[in-house]
């Protein structure tokens, strides 16, 4: 083949592409039931303006009755605290302990000091994944992590969670 019939060839199919390029930018519709219907398959939930309005205002009653619960039960409080002083002596208000978080903490394969830190503060184990990341690095316990399942609580301490998914003593 020459080098001219070589060039008519490829000037032919980009022209086809160009062509097919136009067409499609400004010729082509897809109506709205196709959209709808591609879009529901890549599992998109459409709703039309009307419904999208009223999910809103929905919305809206929900947040403003979350912001009034609080002032509500403020004042629920205050009245039987009010009633309770006269009549009665009070209480020694106990103070709540705090709440133990359990969880079972999945060591997979792959999985970095970051992961398990970010894990591990999801589950409320501990408060901070940073320093649980940074302890792990610091002690050279990041290549000593061990796969597997491991009970853990938030009253433990970083030490003793890294021990325990290094299984060291």
């Amino acid at each position: 083949m020459s080098k001219q019939s070589t060039r008519s060839i490829a000037f032919g199919l980009f022209l086809a592409g160009l062509i097919l390029f136009v067409y499609q930018q400004f010729f082509y519709e897809i109506d709205a039931k196709e959209s709808i219907a591609l879009l529901e398959k890549e599992g998109y939930t459409v709703l039309s303006e009307k419904e999208a309005k009223a999910n809103e205002k929905q919305i809206a009653q929900l947040q403003e009755q979350l912001a009034q619960a609080p002032k509500q039960e403020e004042k629920t409080e205050e009245k039987t605290d009010t009633k309770k002083e006269p009549n009665q002596k009070q209480e020694t208000v106990k103070k709540e302990e705090p709440k133990v978080y359990q969880a079972v903490l999945s060591i997979t394969s792959g999985m970095n000091i970051v992961q398990i830190s970010d894990k591990l503060a999801a589950s409320k184990i501990i408060k901070s994944s940073d320093e649980m990341s940074d302890y792990l690095a610091d002690k050279h316990y990041a290549e000593q992590i061990k796969i597997g399942e491991y009970e853990v609580n938030s009253e433990m301490t970083i030490d003793q969670i890294a021990k325990i998914i290094t299984k060291t003593n």
